[in-house]
């Protein structure tokens, strides 16, 4: 903060450093229906109109957005179509995982555990 400021009830005094919470926004029940359970369907390109602009960050956002964000993308869905061609994924054990180790990971606190099939037999 360059100078003194309000935040909703608090005071940032200046010479503060703040930074958001992606983990809260992207689970924030303003943005989202069901903003604590996993549905990629949101995500569907018929519904990217309803996701308000800085709801979902997952390579930041602005200036100072990730440079590798495209080719992450574009590697993510390569290798999950990979794996998808040649196996199939059954979750091992339905236990939560939990909580984060903390709020700005998406690494979650337990392992996840998956039991891969080949297809190709």
């Amino acid at each position: 903060a360059v100078e003194e400021d309000r935040l909703g009830n608090y005071v940032v005094p200046a010479g503060t450093t703040v930074m958001p919470s992606f983990f809260a926004v992207q689970r924030h029940p303003g943005f989202w229906d069901q903003p604590d359970q996993f549905v990629p369907e949101r995500f569907l390109p018929e519904n990217a109109g309803t996701i308000e602009k800085y709801a979902y960050l997952p390579f930041g956002a602005g200036p100072r957005t990730c440079l590798g964000n495209h080719f992450a993308i574009a590697e993510g869905q390569v290798m999950l179509a990979t794996l998808a061609q040649r196996f199939d994924f059954k979750l091992v054990s339905s236990a939560n995982t939990g909580p984060n180790r903390f709020a700005g990971s998406l690494k979650p606190a337990r392992p996840v555990r998956l039991k891969l099939r080949s297809r190709l037999n």
